[in-house]
């Protein structure tokens, strides 16, 4: 069975994930929605629920389609536990918008290409790494 434990330390979460002898493919999984439920933006780990993408994408798509809307103008504010709250402006929509959804498409990429290859993995570890690798790569 695979455990996730989160950390707390200092504003920073950590989740710990231990093996214990589960099937490779569904660590690729786990790891996978865990990856993709996270996306780094101006130096704060967003957690990215279902509602969360969805406001996201909201946003992205308001800024992106009117475009009469100053660049300067706050369309929400992001606060996630432990870190300063961020402005999320119709700029930095129009500019980043696409790395947020990118990232979920990046994450399902990685994913695919462990899979494909899942024989070569002795560890969860191992699983964890490629995984990495094929997102950085995607």
């Amino acid at each position: 069975m695979l455990v996730n434990r989160e950390t707390y330390t200092d504003g920073n979460v950590t989740i710990e994930t231990y093996d214990d002898g589960i099937p490779a493919i569904n660590i690729v999984t786990s790891y996978r929605d865990e990856k993709a439920g996270v996306f780094v933006y101006k130096n704060v780990p967003m957690k990215l629920t279902d509602g969360a993408r969805a406001d996201l994408t909201a946003l992205y798509f308001t800024a992106l389609l009117n475009q009469s809307i100053p660049n300067e103008t706050v369309l929400a504010e992001w606060q996630e536990r432990g870190y300063e709250a961020i402005h999320l402006t119709a700029g930095d929509l129009r500019a980043d918008g696409d790395k947020f959804m990118q990232h979920r498409q990046k994450c399902f990429t990685a994913a695919s290409v462990v899979k494909a290859s899942i024989n070569d993995y002795t560890t969860a570890e191992e699983i964890k790494t490629a995984f990495d690798e094929a997102y950085n790569n995607a």
